[in-house]
């Protein structure tokens, strides 16, 4: 039992503080207490103990000369810790190891919260991860939302741990043949997802691999695009010509250009320069990403200048249909345009506009404008460096994208209006 000093009051400790000189000064009302001040000036409370047949200091607090003051004690509150803590060493405990342990179960207790990140959690933190390296916001949406729509009712709620390879094969198994090429993109952001968790040390499965074994391999069926035979397509032009609507001129210009419908839906005038008879399409709105120039023959150049400029968006082909004024002509729209032409044509006893080597199947605006006009292009002896660069195509090797480079807009000026006099029948 340590002797047991006399009980300082706490102007007597005050005047010790006040003091300074570095020491160890025992103040009774409680066995082995005292005030230890530091040479930096410092004062904290020790309280001495014996534990095992081993006298050991232990730390109770700063000193405070009034209560209230954080993680500070006053002279009665160390008196009162004091004899808390003489309670527990003479019941066996030691309160210093308590702490020591409490405190390593806290940090194990963080590692294990870290290591239960759910998938969801992870998700997000990949896709902000990312974010530099989406070409664009809408990709970088789109990334996120597939993940949203496809993985987590899945596995969104499952910690990373947990995920095994039979967890990613369910979450995809529903869209695995239905819809291949977007199962294959939601594999690939798991992948992404679980390849972020692993590096962080939440997880140490890959199970995407193991996954796609399950699933077994995709019945992917080529869906053409049904397109018109070469020589029905003055026939075609003609009506679309007589047909009225914003959808059947975005349509005319997508033919005459052979241009993607989301390119051209996306037109503004601003991308039209009428002078040099060109349309340059940003790289955000094409499918590689690289800018593209579309040389204007004369009947695109004719239906520009027939259509009003300065509407909503700046856009070409701005939609008139009621509640989506201003906005882009839909796809469908496009396709309603065909639809409508060929049930016309059949009406009044013709052939219709189908495409014989696709079943007899209504030709759709992509095939119109742009496979039919890869096959006219072959028919006609265009080269195909030049007709794969009208389309937007990757070309070959690296001498043809030279080529492609040197001479891209003037070798497919009299191309593109070769295939404007054909559509109207020249």
């Amino acid at each position: 039992m340590p002797k047991v000093a006399s009980a300082l009051s706490p102007a007597a400790v005050a005047a010790i503080i006040k003091d300074q000189k570095p020491g160890k000064y025992a103040v009774g009302g409680a066995p082995g207490l005292a005030l230890v001040i530091h040479p930096s000036g410092a004062a904290r409370w020790v309280l001495r103990t014996r534990v095992h047949g081993k006298s050991t200091d232990r730390k109770l607090g700063s000193y405070a000369a009034h209560a209230g003051t954080p993680g500070a004690l006053t002279l009665k509150q160390a008196r009162d810790a004091a004899a808390g803590m003489r309670v527990k060493v003479a019941d066996g405990a030691d309160p210093v190891t308590e702490r020591r342990r409490a405190r390593e179960a806290e940090q194990q207790a963080a590692v294990e919260r870290e290591k239960r990140k759910t998938f969801e959690e992870v998700a997000y933190l990949a896709h902000d991860a990312k974010s530099a390296s989406f070409k664009n916001a809408k990709h970088g949406a789109q990334w996120i939302t597939t993940l949203q729509t496809y993985a987590f009712p899945t596995i969104g709620d499952k910690p990373v741990a947990d995920i095994r390879a039979g967890d990613v094969a369910e979450a995809l198994r529903s869209i695995w043949h239905e819809v291949p090429e977007t199962a294959s993109r939601v594999a690939q952001r798991i992948a992404a997802v679980m390849r972020y968790a692993e590096a962080h040390g939440w997880t140490d499965r890959a199970p995407v691999k193991a996954a796609l074994e399950l699933l077994g391999p995709q019945r992917v069926a080529v869906d053409h695009h049904p397109a018109l035979p070469v020589a029905d397509v003055p026939r075609f032009m003609a009506a679309l010509r007589a047909a009225e609507g914003v959808g059947a001129r975005a349509l005319e210009f997508a033919i005459l250009t052979a241009a993607r419908s989301g390119e051209v839906r996306g037109a503004t005038w601003r991308e039209i320069d009428l002078k040099a008879r060109l349309w340059t399409v940003p790289g955000a709105r094409m499918k590689r990403g690289r800018p593209h120039a579309v040389p204007l023959s004369a009947d695109a150049l004719a239906l520009l200048k027939a259509i009003p400029k300065g509407g909503p968006e700046d856009l070409l082909f701005a939609s008139t249909q009621p509640g989506y004024e201003g906005a882009q002509v839909s796809d469908m729209t496009l396709s309603a345009v065909v639809r409508r032409l060929h049930e016309a044509d059949v009406a009044a006893g013709g052939a219709g506009f189908i495409d014989p080597q696709e079943g007899d199947r209504v030709a759709t605006p992509h095939g119109i404008a742009r496979s039919t006009f890869r096959d006219w292009c072959s028919e006609n002896g265009v080269p195909r460096e030049i007709a794969e660069r009208a389309l937007a195509h990757a070309v070959g090797d690296k001498t043809e994208a030279a080529y492609a480079r040197s001479t891209l807009i003037e070798q497919r000026r009299p191309v593109m209006q070769a295939w404007g006099a054909y559509c109207k029948g020249g």
